[in-house]
């Protein structure tokens, strides 16, 4: 909803783009895997694991880039 609310707001002159990771080892998240437990946690995602910041890293840079902004 963040990524809408923006989008709509700063148009046409900024363009707004998000990553919805799912779960992954973040400070964030880091009381939430200790306290369930990462398996529980894995066993809810479609590749039955957490994700790594790595994991997105590609996508933020590609989004960041100046090719990113040309394709999308």
């Amino acid at each position: 909803m963040l990524s809408r609310h923006l989008a709509v707001s700063l148009a046409p002159s900024v363009t707004v783009n998000s990553i919805a990771p799912g779960p992954f080892r973040s400070r964030m998240m880091r009381g939430t895997l200790k306290g369930s437990g990462e398996e529980t946690i894995a066993a809810g995602t479609l590749l039955r694991r957490i994700g790594a910041p790595s994991d997105i890293a590609g996508a933020a840079r590609f989004l960041a880039s100046e090719v990113g902004l040309i394709v999308c």
